[in-house]
């Protein structure tokens, strides 16, 4: 009897996939368009991300509409994910930290969720500064996965 729960239980979670989910409050949202440079907004905020079999979904406000971005590679440190339209997205797990990448109209908007308001202002200033120089997203990102090797 025992193991038929449990194996009802395992068809279940593989049927409906298995799903991670990080709250995380925070104080300050970074918007930095390479046309009008960084924008600064202070609030209280709760970033969620949602990692649901290979989709990362993420809010910043509690009932707000949920993001969706197609997860193009998953550690145990980070996960990548990728929109319909070709823009990376980085989430650091152990600093809880969503980096969103968008290009639109020819520009770059960075936008950056989470702790560690010092860190954050620096890093997303130099991937702005990456990217004003002809790196791709993708080199980008990979300057986000060396980020994560330091644990200091």
């Amino acid at each position: 009897m025992m193991k038929s729960y449990l194996i009802a239980f395992l068809l279940l979670s593989l049927a409906f996939g298995y799903s991670q989910e990080y709250k995380t409050p925070f104080k300050t949202k970074f918007n930095y368009s390479q046309k009008f440079g960084l924008d600064i907004k202070e609030g209280d905020y709760l970033l969620t991300v949602q990692i649901k079999g290979d989709t990362l979904f993420y809010n910043t406000r509690e009932g707000q509409k949920k993001q969706s971005l197609l997860v193009t590679k998953k550690t145990d440190k980070y996960v990548i994910a990728k929109t319909a339209e070709g823009n990376y997205s980085f989430y650091d797990i152990e600093k809880h930290r969503l980096y969103v990448i968008d290009y639109f109209m020819s520009r770059y908007i960075l936008m950056a969720y989470g702790e560690g308001y010092s860190e954050i202002k620096q890093t997303i200033n130099k991937m702005m500064t990456q990217l004003k120089d002809g790196k791709s997203q993708k080199q980008v990102i990979q300057f986000l996965i060396e980020e994560t090797s330091f644990d200091f």
